[in-house]
């Protein structure tokens, strides 16, 4: 083994390993530019896919977000409608009931007016 091929060796490994790009004149000298190139590129996609993954989690998050105010938000609705429901049916009873008495209270003056002595 030469000298230059130790040396594009220990590169290789060096660029494996620690994952350091080597200076393209030096790659290039070696013979390791294309290998040098390749570590470059899959490092690249390495990143892009990341930050891909990321925006999409991200994504993800604010849709289940969304999707929880939304909930709220008709769970919210639909609690003052039966407030609002439960409202009128209580008016709705006292009006009755207030009517009911009403309307007992002048039968029993009409019948104390029919049984009066008094007149």
């Amino acid at each position: 083994m030469g000298r230059k091929a130790k040396r594009a060796k220990v590169l290789v490994r060096q660029m494996r390993i620690t994952g350091q790009e080597i200076d393209p004149v030096v790659a290039r000298r070696c013979g390791v530019e294309k290998q040098n190139q390749q570590l470059i590129d899959a490092r690249k996609a390495k990143e892009a896919e990341t930050k891909r993954l990321a925006k999409e989690a991200e994504r993800k998050k604010r849709a289940a977000q969304e999707a929880k105010k939304k909930a709220e938000a008709e769970a919210q609705r639909k609690a003052e409608e039966a407030k609002q429901k439960a409202e009128a049916e209580a008016k709705k009873k006292a009006e009755a009931a207030k009517k009911k008495k009403t309307t007992s209270t002048a039968k029993k003056k009409t019948q104390a007016k029919i049984t009066s002595p008094k007149e």
